[in-house]
């Protein structure tokens, strides 16, 4: 079995890629509300790769299950207290949703850059 370079590519991008972009965003959106904390944190890394690596493998090979996939590790993630461990929880809150927003939309889009032909299954 040969593992095609796009998959390999595409959480590459997924992965890497959308741990940078959302973690800029989120540091922006962080220091614009006076809220900064430091930029990188292992944590971070872990987690967002890994959701965005699953979200991607759901799209790639299974994109019925990713709106329940969303779904439930958002629902996880408040559940574990993600997020809202201090005083102002509330736009901490708000930050970590636009944070996952973020994180899920470069899964989804590294995984339809690297395969085109997935949108037209997706609008059907």
């Amino acid at each position: 079995m040969t593992i095609k370079i796009s998959y390999v590519i595409a959480y590459f991008l997924s992965v890497f890629g959308g741990w940078l972009i959302a973690g800029i965003c989120v540091y922006v959106m962080r220091k614009s509300i006076r809220r900064p904390r430091e930029f990188f944190r292992w944590i971070d890394l872990w987690v967002g790769g890994t959701e965005r690596a699953v979200a991607t493998t759901l799209v790639l090979f299974a994109h019925s299950y990713l709106p329940a996939f969303i779904g439930g590790w958002i629902a996880l993630k408040f559940a574990a207290n993600w997020k809202r461990r201090n005083v102002g929880a509330g736009q901490a809150s708000l930050v970590f949703l636009v944070g996952s927003v973020i994180s899920f939309a470069v899964a989804i889009g590294a995984a339809l850059y690297m395969r085109p032909d997935l949108i037209e299954k997706l609008t059907n």
